[in-house]
């Protein structure tokens, strides 16, 4: 697959749901395999936070797994990936804002 072919979040969901054509999972499965994700990006962040090197193309690898994972999970569901990015970014942009309102009270 070249990556003209993954320009969307539906293209992204159908190749995952190719590569894992029988992989429903529980609430449990999804806790455990972003579970393993964040935990891969935080040993990275520990690198970093010790002065090792910090495997930059680890970090994007797992934040890919994030979404192509996401988006099959998603697809599994029967929700369309678009439709809870759109659920997501409403709620960073609500939060964000308050935060924006939460700084200028303290001064």
């Amino acid at each position: 697959m070249t990556d003209h072919q993954l320009d969307s979040l539906a293209a992204i969901r159908d190749e995952g749901l190719r590569i894992w054509p029988n992989r429903d999972c529980t609430l449990a499965d999804i806790v455990t395999i972003l579970t393993v994700v964040v935990g891969d990006i935080a040993r990275q962040a520990r690198n970093e936070q010790e002065g090792r090197p910090v495997d930059t193309g680890e970090v994007v690898k797992e934040l890919g797994n994030l979404i192509a994972t996401s988006t099959r999970i998603l697809g599994r569901m029967g929700v369309e990936p678009a439709d809870a990015v759109a659920l997501a970014l409403q709620a960073q942009a609500a939060y964000a804002a308050r935060l924006s309102d939460n700084a200028g009270s303290e001064k």
